[in-house]
């Protein structure tokens, strides 16, 4: 369990849910290369930092939406780098408590 005591910021980009597999790699290769230069700064961003899936759902329980997002660090929070992606944003999150699970592999 981690607690974000203050607002951060992540690098966020949205799911294709029509194939949910395709749909994630898509966007995980979206950030990775946003951490790996593609923005403005040409910075590489350390991945030393959570990956975040958030999934919405209708009153059905079906999935509306998807996101996945990075963790900005620490030492880029105060400016972090813009994205040259259209579909990668940064967000500013709300204080929230988070349940981490590690895969291995």
């Amino acid at each position: 369990k981690q607690w974000y005591q203050r607002r951060v910021r992540g690098a966020v980009t949205p799911i294709d849910t029509t194939d949910k597999e395709k749909g994630q790699t898509e966007a995980y290769w979206r950030l990775f290369k946003y951490i790996n230069k593609a923005n403005e700064q040409g910075a590489r961003i350390a991945k030393t930092a959570y990956l975040v899936n958030r999934w919405f759902f209708d009153d059905d329980f079906k999935i509306e939406s998807a996101q996945m997002a990075f963790y900005i660090p620490s030492a880029l929070q105060g400016s972090p780098p813009r994205p040259t992606d259209d579909l990668v944003t940064v967000e500013r999150w709300d204080d929230a408590i988070t349940y981490n699970r590690v895969f291995g592999g």
